[in-house]
């Protein structure tokens, strides 16, 4: 049997999750949180090596299979600063 791994997310990285969730262009995400487009881009390869997944729709197929699909979650991970996978 498989045990968990903790992957600890930084309130960035789960900001950009909640962003992708909400289905919103990196442009978007880049003017809600008062970023470059750029460095929405180089966060989200960050991510994508980090959970090993080789697109934005891998994110956000991760995030949904570990529970990652609603505000209170999200504040509630983000609050914490970790997410358990």
């Amino acid at each position: 049997m498989p045990t968990s791994v903790e992957i600890h997310f930084t309130p960035r990285e789960i900001q950009l999750i909640a962003h992708l969730i909400k289905d919103e262009s990196y442009k978007i995400i880049a003017q809600q949180l008062s970023i470059s487009f750029f460095t929405v881009k180089n966060e989200l390869a960050h991510l994508r090596t980090k959970i090993q997944k080789h697109s934005t729709h891998g994110i956000v197929a991760y995030a949904l299979q570990h529970g990652f699909t609603t505000d209170e979650m999200i504040e509630k991970v983000f609050y914490q600063g970790k997410w358990v996978a």
